[in-house]
């Protein structure tokens, strides 16, 4: 995917490229992504960018690795102290994304825009790399083992799918406010707001009790 010629470009460059890269893909996604403005912008030729990558799809997927390198990397450090319960273990994962804005905003705009792709054969080898077997979803369910299951209704796997439903109409909206520039230590604020008030209502209900 990536060759060997870049990994051996001194540190600083390697940086430039990814930097510059990240942030074009993060604005204007994979289609509308262009080769040409990142090149420009990193003052290097399109066929070193070729040399290096193969392609924009791999340049592309050596990105997704760098920031879930970095998002796993976080979550490693936290893993002994995180709650035994199911929601406040989604909550904690949830502020170690944060945090990871407040370390590269740039690898968190990229991370949060990754599953709004709608190119077909994209997501065929994004599901494929990243899929059920892969070793990014075998580590983030690792992360959440040990949660109490007892207490839950359903299985553990079963218990997941829902949260990340929920979670997947709330990141819609984080995205929004991303791109519109809003404050991001509002945001933060917000979103978890949502964050617990969606969940109360997952663990107690939308109705009232009857008197």
């Amino acid at each position: 995917m990536v060759s060997q010629v870049f990994k051996n470009l001194p540190a600083e460059k390697q940086a430039a490229i990814i930097d510059a890269s990240i942030d074009e893909f993060s604005e204007f996604g994979f289609e509308n992504a262009s080769t040409n403005r990142i090149v420009q912008k990193v003052g290097i030729a399109k066929g070193s960018l070729f040399k290096y990558f193969g392609s924009k799809e791999d340049l592309y997927f050596f990105l997704i690795d760098e920031v879930l390198k970095q998002f796993m990397s976080e979550m490693l450090k936290k893993k002994g102290s995180l709650s035994d319960d199911i929601f406040q273990r989604f909550i904690e994962i949830i502020e170690i994304s944060f945090e990871l804005y407040f370390m590269n905003p740039r690898f968190f705009r990229f991370f949060m825009v990754l599953t709004d792709n709608t190119n077909q054969a994209l997501m065929g080898r994004f599901i494929k790399t990243y899929g059920m077997d892969s070793d990014a979803v075998k580590y983030f369910y690792s992360m959440m083992m040990g949660v109490h299951e007892d207490n839950l209704r359903m299985d553990l796997q079963a218990s997941f799918k829902v949260i990340g439903w929920m979670m997947s109409g709330l990141k819609m909206d984080l995205n929004r406010n991303l791109n519109a520039g809003s404050d991001i230590e509002k945001l933060r604020e917000d979103y978890m707001s949502a964050i617990n008030l969606a969940f109360d209502a997952l663990k107690n209900g939308m109705l009232k009790e009857k008197k």
